[in-house]
């Protein structure tokens, strides 16, 4: 049997990518290809209806008040909201130290569409963060409050069950760093430890960064997807008669067969082809012996 899982997905990965307007020249490393993808995933405001929050400290300046309610109105309705993104969104290596470190996502407040696909730039932005099925929005402040610790604390504050998960148990104290340290640090590739107001002490609620600046998430991405694909590959080799016998009557092709990875879906489970016959299988994780 011929069979390279790996391989398989970072070619679904870079196709992806393209479709997605992304180039992804052949000479890219595979580990960088699917970064690259879960960098922009991890950037992108995913197109889904969300239940929308404002914090109970959210103002927003009259000229601007119009433009949030028509986003809450886009997220509330599964409509997009790529237009209001950072133009970095179309720089696929571009990290977003923000939302690396505290998971918070800005968006601009116009409704001129410019030729690029994104609305005219405004100094004002809505900061926001988002769970699956939750958009909260923290504040509209003037652009540039990337390292304002307040911002934390009011998703802290707010929704206190973002933050539950970072709680660093046991950690009594740290020592206290200005917004302007937390900026230097950044700059420097370095996640920090903060204590909030009320004594919680947290890690970074966005995962954190790589040392070469690059999101945690993305990186650990591409580990465990690696991890599995590694151990679905040799779960298949070691069961390579029985998964033959799934092709059936399809299956009159050579002795040396051969694989390849079609799709991956949520669950985890594995759509593959046989390439001399065109059959079809599916592995799901916890059914594969059914």
């Amino acid at each position: 049997m011929e069979i390279d899982l790996y391989s398989d997905w970072i070619n679904l990965l870079r196709h992806e990518l393209q479709q997605m307007g992304y180039p992804c020249p052949a000479a890219t490393q595979a580990e960088d290809v699917a970064v690259r993808f879960f960098n922009v995933l991890n950037r992108t405001v995913t197109t889904r209806k969300y239940n929308v929050h404002r914090s109970a400290e959210f103002s927003c300046p009259q000229d601007h008040l119009g433009v949030v309610e028509k986003i809450e109105e886009t997220l509330a309705g599964g409509l997009s909201v790529r237009p209001h993104q950072s133009r970095r969104l179309s720089d696929p290596d571009y990290d977003d130290d923000m939302l690396s470190d505290w998971g918070i996502h800005h968006l601009h407040l116009s409704t001129d569409l410019e030729g690029d696909g994104f609305v005219r730039r405004t100094g004002p932005l809505l900061y926001l963060t988002l769970s699956r099925f939750d958009a909260y929005l923290i504040d509209v402040r003037e652009h540039g409050h990337w390292t304002s610790q307040d911002l934390l604390e009011i998703i802290h504050s707010n929704w206190p069950e973002i933050t539950e998960r970072y709680r660093l148990q046991g950690v009594k104290s740290v020592p206290s760093i200005t917004n302007a340290e937390v900026k230097k640090l950044r700059g420097g590739h370095c996640n920090t430890v903060l204590m909030l107001k009320d004594g919680t002490v947290l890690a970074p609620i966005g995962g954190g960064m790589m040392t070469s600046g690059v999101s945690f998430l993305a990186v650990r991405a591409h580990d465990r997807h690696a991890r599995y694909l590694k151990q679905q590959e040799q779960w298949i080799k070691n069961n390579a008669e029985m998964i033959r016998r799934g092709l059936g009557e399809q299956y009159d092709g050579p002795e040396n067969w051969m694989l390849k990875l079609e799709s991956i879906d949520e669950r985890g489970a594995l759509v593959m082809r046989e390439a001399a016959c065109g059959g079809q299988i599916e592995l799901i994780p916890g059914e594969r012996n059914g």
